[in-house]
């Protein structure tokens, strides 16, 4: 039932983008998504938003198959390299991103989340390791941020693969307003 009606496509593409219900509803709702939005959104989250977001994202380190499509290319530096002992110290890495992902998950009871896109194994493993020596609060704050940005990057691409679902929903809710506004039965473009 979420993804019915007339913005089912625009909450569907933007629950890809997070994870998240409360997130796809209130986007979908709005007539210009930009990133700002996006961040006072999940800069809102609660600790209950941000375990469902990050169930919903892939587990850093983990194989390429294990991942969903956008997970994928965003952590695609994680699993290139140029060399067999480049192979062999990127694979240690992994080993160890997937290990200190467990051990963040038992301490702060939610996913590692960082912006992957771009990083490779080596800056995603110093900046896990610096962040598990951070406190509740703090990690909350860095995974709000996190989600956000993954959301904004994610609906960038969204937009560009689909961007008529966005402009034909955003023009009839503009026209739905107008309706309103001038208290009229219907409208339509000529």
């Amino acid at each position: 039932d979420f993804f019915r009606g007339e913005t089912g496509w625009r909450r569907y593409y933007l629950f890809e983008c997070c994870g998240e219900i409360s997130f796809a509803r209130s986007m979908a709702s709005e007539f210009v998504i930009s990133e700002d939005l996006i961040l006072r959104h999940t800069n809102q989250f609660n600790i209950e938003q941000i375990i469902a977001a990050a169930s919903f994202h892939g587990n850093i380190g983990e194989g390429q198959k294990k991942l969903d499509h956008f997970a994928s290319q965003e952590q695609a530096k994680v699993f290139s390299s140029e060399s067999i002992e480049k192979t062999q110290e990127d694979e240690f890495r992994r080993e160890r991103l997937k290990d200190l992902g467990k051990t963040y998950l038992q301490k702060f009871g939610f996913k590692f989340l960082i912006s992957a896109q771009g990083k490779n194994s080596q800056e995603l493993l110093e900046a896990l390791e610096t962040r598990l020596q951070n406190d509740l609060l703090t990690e909350i704050s860095f995974a709000r941020v996190a989600l956000g940005q993954i959301a904004w990057k994610r609906f960038q691409k969204v937009l560009a693969q689909y961007p008529f679902v966005f402009l034909q929903e955003s023009l009839r809710n503009c026209l739905d307003k107008v309706r309103v506004q001038q208290n009229l039965n219907s409208i339509s473009l000529a």
